[in-house]
């Protein structure tokens, strides 16, 4: 048991290290491209942090066989938008307030309102749909014909981020190339300092180029690859030996793990008082997670969940996740300002309590 939780929690590392530097690299892409603000948070910088989580239920469908390994994808699946728009809304909501001395909104968030309620009008019919799809027969071609939907939506949607083009701006330059530039300080002596901060200075004034890009987002793909196979294979033992649902596992665990800590580019960007970026970083994953993700599920699982407790619960996840974003949606379109109160985003420590609860108290004693 102590080898199994140890070889989970190196796959937790080894994915936040590799998200860490696919995110830092498709920003910078984007910065390259010349992308606007929406855009970038809501496409590029969402689908780099819903990286992690998505190809958790990829390798665990694709690479395993078997039933249990099957739970883990249909978890992992659910979990994320689940996590997003609980969780996730929370931590934002939490950093607004934690900011507001530094920010003249206060705890109130700028956004541009349009970009919040384009993505939120997308998740909640693209998501109500597959989940709907779990409840038709598993032959039925309907499954087949939203498959394809949902991804051509998506395409529809990356469209209306990607058409509006504007020049990016990052502090953090490519991280790739600040591994170059403290390379000097490895050798032995200590007298290469200033070599490092000449080196340092260099990136600072120019831009990296798409070589390095593309070369640090490519490795980054190939970390977060390794650490989800070690990640399905270490959950599917554990859960073999405490005799839980590996559904439930990696409906709560995996999205807490792998996509929380990417969220926390959220906070930073509250922070600053780019509430766009942090809301679209979220808002834009749950666009991502309710196409590609839940494609996989119904092309490559049984995609049903009444038949369980374990079922049940991830059902009652899906609804939550849902009415959260129904709820914020429905607060963004009803102000016509450009700051919001983040009352909608607080509430997602409610939802997430009371699915916790119904865990404690429904699930856990089924055994399931």
């Amino acid at each position: 048991m102590g080898h199994d939780i140890f070889i989970v929690l190196l796959s937790f590392v080894i994915i936040i290290v590799g998200a860490e530097l696919f995110t830092n690299g498709v920003e910078w892409l984007g910065i390259r491209l010349r992308l606007s603000e929406g855009a970038v948070g809501s496409v590029l910088a969402a689908v780099g942090t819903a990286l992690p989580e998505t190809l958790i239920p990829f390798v665990a469908l694709v690479f395993f066989r078997g039933s249990d390994v099957h739970e883990i994808g249909v978890g992992a699946i659910l979990g994320a938008p689940f996590m997003l728009a609980t969780l996730a809304f929370f931590v934002t909501a939490l950093a607004a307030f934690v900011y507001r001395r530094r920010r003249p909104t206060g705890w109130r968030l700028r956004i541009n309102r349009a970009v919040l309620s384009r993505d939120l009008s997308f998740f909640i019919p693209l998501y109500g749909t597959a989940i709907a799809v779990s409840f038709a027969p598993e032959t039925h071609w309907g499954r087949y014909a939203v498959a394809a939907g949902l991804i051509a939506v998506y395409a529809y949607y990356v469209y209306l981020n990607l058409r509006e083009t504007a020049e990016g701006a990052k502090d953090q330059p490519l991280t790739f190339n600040l591994m170059w530039a403290a390379l000097p300080l490895l050798r032995p002596g200590g007298r290469h300092r200033g070599e490092f901060q000449a080196r340092k200075a260099l990136i600072k004034e120019q831009p990296p180029r798409l070589r390095a890009v593309w070369g640090q987002v490519l490795i980054a793909l190939g970390l977060i690859v390794g650490g989800a196979y070690i990640f399905v294979d270490g959950v599917r033992e554990i859960a073999s030996m405490i005799g839980f649902s590996p559904m439930i596992i990696s409906l709560v665990i995996a999205p807490i793990a792998t996509e929380l800590p990417e969220k926390f580019n959220s906070v930073i960007w509250v922070r600053e008082g780019k509430g766009t970026l942090a809301m679209g970083n979220i808002t834009g994953a749950m666009v991502f997670q309710s196409t590609f993700p839940v494609t996989l599920g119904m092309l490559l699982t049984r995609w049903h969940f009444g038949d369980s407790a374990a079922g049940g619960a991830a059902l009652l996840s899906a609804a939550m996740a849902l009415g959260s974003a129904l709820l914020l949606l429905s607060w963004v379109r009803l102000g016509r300002r450009e700051v919001i109160a983040p009352w909608p985003l607080a509430a997602g420590l409610l939802w997430w309590l009371a699915f916790a609860a119904y865990l404690a108290l429904k699930v856990v004693p089924a055994g399931q």
